[in-house]
């Protein structure tokens, strides 16, 4: 099926987790937040039944170990999860004996990813000019205005106008969708690289190839990318 796309977005603003769940309890007593403070590994007892008894970390040049009353929840991304973790010594035994730590727990740790791979762009160009092109909305002052009261183009997901989900029918073993497809209403090269080249790390070679095959003409671009099913894993 197809749907609108789904964002973190308040009032035509981006609202992230930190606005969402800290802001409205940064006052409360029982909350400590510590920025500039990274963790390095876990504290995990001893014993025939190890726990995690707390956290070392490092913050402006010192280093720091805080017991946890209750539990630790471990919350560093599909990257960084995994990466603490095995630190800590928890993870395949192999790589952690390769690196020298030593192993609390033998688990397959960092050998679920689960993520979805993408081709190039189908990019189209169009007759009116209804693409997210920063040069002609920044430059409207009609779009600024809008902006504030969370409205107009600003306050859009940056030209991600929808999502479809489906199944191509090439693996006959399996009714999972395996394609995502995402509509968007702006291509790299749109805006002569004044933003969306910099958020791609595209070099000048790449958007001379956009410029020259656009060169500055509408464009729109739907672009496909898998749906792992929940048996397919990656580490």
């Amino acid at each position: 099926g197809f749907t609108v796309m789904q964002a973190t977005v308040k009032n035509g603003k981006r609202f992230s987790s930190a606005k969402s769940f800290l802001k409205p309890v940064i006052g409360q007593p029982n909350l400590s937040i510590l920025p500039e403070a990274f963790v390095e590994r876990l504290l995990i007892s001893s014993g025939y039944n190890p726990s995690v008894e707390g956290v070392v970390f490092t913050r402006k040049g010192k280093r720091y170990r805080v017991k946890a009353r209750k539990e630790v929840i471990v919350s560093s991304g599909v990257v960084g999860s995994p990466k603490l973790l095995m630190l800590s010594g928890i993870g395949p035994r192999q790589d952690l004996e390769q690196l020298g730590i030593p192993v609390v727990a033998d688990l397959p740790v960092g050998q679920n990813m689960q993520s979805h791979v993408g081709t190039g762009e189908a990019v189209f160009t169009l007759e009116e000019p209804v693409s997210f092109n920063p040069n002609r909305i920044f430059t409207n002052p009609l779009n600024i205005l809008s902006y504030l009261r969370g409205e107009g183009p600003l306050g859009a997901v940056s030209g991600f106008e929808g999502m479809g989900i489906y199944r191509t029918g090439l693996d006959q073993s399996t009714s999972w969708p395996d394609i995502q497809l995402n509509l968007i209403s702006v291509t790299p090269g749109i805006d002569g690289g004044l933003v969306y080249r910099h958020s791609l790390n595209m070099d000048d070679q790449m958007l001379q190839v956009e410029a020259t095959c656009f060169q500055g003409r509408i464009q729109h671009l739907a672009s496909p990318r898998s749906i792992l099913k929940p048996t397919e894993q990656s580490s």
